[in-house]
């Protein structure tokens, strides 16, 4: 540069590499042009390429500074590691182009902190509260609740360091740390609510899958009629898809008369189910062997209940993910409501939805007919659904 150019205080900045340059309009006048595409713009923002001249820090404000007031700027070497980001074209798609802007840090921090991070942090965490407290009593296992737990870590990850980027890099241009390190620390406990909620919802799908695994191993399920088509059997495990399974063959046999039940029990949603087509078709129950945990409630689903004298009705409260003391109360009170409304004593039900998941009660028929569990008892081990006893 000639001592001539240096004394009207005037710089090429025209071999600058950091970022940006000033490209010469004419011999005294210089506007600023984007290092990436050379695209002119006003020396903060490149409506080219979208590069944010404000990664360059406080040496491109000083640079500014000094080209207004006509004053030669040496370049120095930028000091935040913040800044030194590549700037690589970003995406055109805006919603692409936004989640990439705030991985890199590249919002300012009230932006990246108050309007993209917290409301978005608050809404998981809560979120993945909500589904930790959610009624899961051997429901079908939720595949959709897996997604969404690996959906909100990863969204977690990229808030987090969105806002951590964007608060060094808040520090390195001004050098005002105090509310940089407040988002920080907010970051950290957020992350610690996070991992928290996190660990418990895999300990619930961990919980549901081993459910399942049990179910598995328990016979399978087996739905078909007499000669005559005036009596169903359904025998086995109701897992998923059973419900439908037993309504569809009450539907297609309508000269159906009783459902003679037995089984280990299964997901209740499933009894539920075939429980509704046992009711709408006012169909008769019968159990001659054992019906035990979910399977009571198709049994109970009848007005018309009959077990044979050497039969049994085995309850338990139910076996549900996650095992949480709330959870655990939520659930009894939910199968004592449930027993109540399909007939059973207040009693009854207190003492059914009181019993260990891990274990069985089978009150004598007497019992059972006593608190109105079952209407009738016979000695018949084929009951046709005519007959009282």
């Amino acid at each position: 540069m000639g001592e001539a150019q240096r004394e009207r205080g005037q710089h090429d900045w025209r071999n600058d590499t950091t970022g940006s340059q000033l490209k010469q309009n004419n011999e005294n006048s210089y506007t600023w042009a984007c290092m990436v595409c050379g695209t002119s713009n006003d020396g903060r923002h490149c409506s080219q390429c979208e590069c944010p001249a404000e990664v360059e820090g406080r040496e491109l404000a000083h640079r500014q500074k000094a080209f207004r007031q006509g004053i030669e700027y040496k370049a120095e070497p930028v000091v935040s590691p913040v800044n030194q980001l590549p700037l690589h074209e970003l995406p055109r798609f805006w919603l692409l182009r936004w989640i990439v802007r705030h991985w890199r840090g590249w919002y300012s921090l009230g932006v990246s902190y108050w309007l993209n991070g917290l409301p978005r942090m608050v809404l998981l965490i809560v979120l993945m509260a909500l589904v930790r407290m959610r009624p899961v009593v051997a429901h079908r296992l939720d595949v959709w609740l897996i997604l969404l737990i690996e959906l909100v870590l990863l969204t977690y990850i990229w808030l987090g360091l969105g806002i951590w980027r964007s608060a060094r890099r808040h520090i390195a241009d001004t050098g005002r740390r105090f509310w940089a390190r407040c988002a920080q620390v907010v970051v950290v406990l957020g992350a610690f609510a996070a991992a928290f909620t996190f660990l418990a919802n895999v300990g619930t799908v961990t919980q549901e899958l081993a459910l399942y695994r049990t179910l598995e191993n328990m016979p399978k399920l087996s739905v078909t009629t007499d000669v005559q088509g005036t009596r169903l059997y359904v025998r086995g495990t109701l897992v998923r898809g059973s419900g439908d399974a037993i309504a569809a063959a009450i539907s297609v046999h309508p000269m159906l008369r009783v459902v003679q039940i037995s089984g280990p029990g299964g997901l209740l949603d499933e009894a539920r189910i075939a429980g509704n087509a046992v009711k709408d078709r006012q169909l008769a129950t019968f159990v001659a062997t054992e019906c035990d945990s979910a399977c009571t409630l198709i049994f109970m689903s009848s007005s018309r209940r009959v077990l044979h004298r050497s039969g049994s009705l085995g309850f338990h409260s139910p076996i549900m993910a996650p095992l949480t003391v709330a959870n655990l109360f939520a659930y009894a009170a939910q199968m004592r409501t449930e027993l109540i409304q399909l007939g059973a004593t207040p009693n009854f039900a207190a003492l059914a939805s009181s019993v260990d998941s891990q274990t069985l009660w089978r009150p004598d028929a007497e019992t059972l007919l006593a608190n109105h569990v079952v209407t009738n008892l016979t000695d018949a081990m084929d009951w046709n659904g005519l007959s009282a006893n």
